[in-house]
This record gives C-alpha cells, sequence and structure tokens, in this order.
C-alpha cells in the first residue's frame, strides 16, 4: 500500500520536486575531462540534497503525520463534592494540573467530573455514568488514566458487566487502593478526635468529615481496607497496562506536604506509602518490580498521592523519580 506524505502546513501531497523530472544524460562523446568532472559533482550535489530533502520529511511525517487518534480520558478519585460535578471538560487543572499540556500522545482528552465525596466506588450509577466516557469510535485508541478511587469504579464497572474495555484500551492505574486504604480505616477516630492544624485544614479541604453526625464522606469510607467488595474486584488489576504509585508521604514541595504527612503519621502505616495509599495495596499484583525511571510502565516514584495527578508539576530537584508528570507524557506516547 501507498502510503501519502504531507507537507506540515499545507496538508496537500508533499513532492520534493514538483511536478517536473529533470534527467541528466551523459553523453558517451563527451572528452572533456573537466565537463565529466563537473556533470558528476552536480549529480552528487543533487543526490545528496534529495537525501536530506527526504529526510527531513520523514522526519516531519514521523512526528506530525497522520496518525492514529488517541483519546485519552482520566477519570479521578474520591472528595469531589457535587457542586464539581457536571459534564467532562478538556482540562481539569484543579485536580490533574497541567497534565492536559503534557500529554502530546493524546489527540483527544476527558477530564471527568463526578459527584464522589458521598457517591462509593460500588454503585452502579457512578459506575455508568464512568463507562459513559469510555465509548470513543472504534477508529480510535483509548488510554485511561484513573487516580485512586476511580480504579475501583472501572474495575467494578467491568465486574458487573456496566461496561467493556477494547483489547486495544490502555488502563494506567495512578495510587490505587487495590487491597484499600489504611487511613480510611483510621477516619472515624480523625473525624471525632482533635488533630494537629496540618490534618484538620487537609480534612476540611477534602471533605473527610461530611458524613452522617460528622463522620466519614461515604466516598472516603468505601475505601476501607474492610470492604468486603474489594476482593470481588481485585483480579481486575491484571487488566491494567502500567501504574504509578507513589512512596512519599510529603512528596514534591506543595501545600498538600504538610497535610500528608501528618495523615501519614496520625495512620502510621508501618510501610512505604504515598499519604494516603501504601505502595504494596496500589501496586498491581503480577505486576514487573516498578522502577524509578519515570520512562517505565511501571514507575515507583517517590512523591504523594497528590502529586501524582501531576498537580505539582515535576520535582524542581532530586532524581528520576520525582517526575510524575514526565510518566504520564511518556505513557501516552506509547503506540
Amino acid at each position: 500500500m501507498n502510503k501519502r506524505r504531507f507537507d506540515i502546513e499545507s496538508e496537500v501531497p508533499y513532492q520534493p520536486f514538483g511536478d517536473h523530472t529533470t534527467s541528466i544524460t551523459l553523453s558517451l562523446s563527451m572528452q572533456t575531462p573537466l565537463l565529466v568532472a563537473l556533470v558528476l559533482l552536480m549529480i552528487v550535489l543533487v543526490g545528496r540534497a534529495a537525501l536530506v530533502d527526504v529526510d527531513l520529511v520523514g522526519a516531519a511525517v514521523m512526528t506530525f503525520g497522520v496518525q492514529e487518534e488517541t483519546t485519552c480520558v482520566f477519570l479521578h478519585g474520591a472528595g469531589s463534592p457535587g457542586s464539581s460535578a457536571g459534564p467532562p471538560t478538556e482540562a481539569y487543572p484543579l485536580y490533574w494540573g497541567d497534565v492536559h499540556v503534557k500529554t502530546p500522545g493524546c489527540s483527544r482528552r476527558i477530564f471527568a467530573h463526578e459527584e464522589t465525596l458521598h457517591t462509593g466506588w460500588e454503585e452502579a450509577a457512578l459506575q455508568r455514568r464512568m463507562c459513559a466516557l469510555l465509548r470513543v469510535p472504534s477508529t480510535q485508541r483509548l488510554v485511561i488514566f484513573a487516580h485512586s478511587m476511580a480504579n475501583l469504579v472501572l474495575a467494578a464497572a467491568l465486574e458487573g458487566q456496566v461496561c467493556k474495555l477494547p483489547a486495544s484500551a490502555r488502563w494506567y492505574s495512578v495510587a490505587a487502593p487495590w487491597a484499600g486504604s489504611s487511613a480510611a480505616d483510621r477516619l472515624p477516630e480523625l473525624c471525632n478526635t482533635s488533630t494537629s492544624w496540618a490534618l484538620r485544614a487537609l480534612a476540611n479541604r477534602q471533605h473527610f468529615c461530611e458524613g452522617p453526625n460528622g463522620g466519614p464522606s461515604r466516598g472516603y469510607s468505601s475505601l476501607a481496607t474492610t470492604n468486603p467488595r474489594l476482593a470481588r474486584v481485585a483480579h481486575w488489576q491484571e487488566r491494567v497496562n502500567g501504574s504509578m504509585c507513589g512512596s512519599s508521604a510529603f512528596g514534591l514541595w506543595s501545600g498538600d506536604s504538610w497535610a500528608l504527612q501528618a495523615l501519614a503519621d496520625f495512620t502510621r502505616f508501618g510501610m512505604p506509602n504515598d499519604g494516603a495509599v501504601t505502595t504494596e495495596s496500589c501496586r498491581p499484583r503480577s505486576a514487573p518490580e516498578p522502577s524509578p525511571n519515570h520512562a517505565s510502565f511501571h514507575y515507583a516514584a517517590s512523591v504523594n498521592h497528590y502529586d501524582l495527578t501531576c498537580r505539582h508539576g515535576d520535582g524542581a530537584w532530586g532524581g528520576d523519580d520525582r517526575k510524575p508528570c514526565s510518566w504520564y507524557a511518556w505513557v501516552s506516547s506509547i503506540r
């Protein structure tokens, strides 16, 4: 099959040498060595120019050419109130930061805006709304980025056959609480006791304690490690194509650093965690050993739960294990 090349600016079929062809015929009767040398030199120069031209066009086609469209869908986690719920958007900076400009591999981006404060991941209505965002034309490639509780919503939807994923779809889990969250286990105590200013500020900002009688909000309490439905969806971890998990509650320097560190101290995880979910709970079972290199399908990042959304950018200093936004850029570009 012949492939058509397109000029970057005009998008018309590229014709490197125009509509005319020029042939250079060397006469066998040519006797002047100088003329022969000049003609040969012209042939070499024209040939080199043509090669350079073809190389440049080839590079342009690889970078800007006609490619399969990729729709990237971003599903958020627990804690979003009804006031923020609504139709999907092309960006969601308050939750995902600048990830919409740092995912060059996405032709189109869809950001969910669902009520997940008083709705647990087991709710079928929430699963249906999330599934509706995954319906893309068969000619497009689907890439899903699910943060925290959204992974359980998707897994439960697949388990209940609310929707199905095409075999070609890629699902990247971020900060997934596959085994629940020990922080959610401690929320009843947190909501009913006086805590540090940092933890109280976090609880107010994230609406931890807006359930009945000031108790835990339903979206968060559904993440308790004692939730029996976790076991029913656990096998969907094996469908995940890649993951990013955090191991530093303090994470990148941000307004969330002290609060998540306070939550980790209060929870007493006893193992590496992102301030809300342990690294062990986040890592998909049967997945290979995660790498601290951001150009890895399973990325072990030294950042916290909110850093993992790209909300706070990449680390300004330190190693490659502090670059969550770069991970999104890398995996979104994988074909």
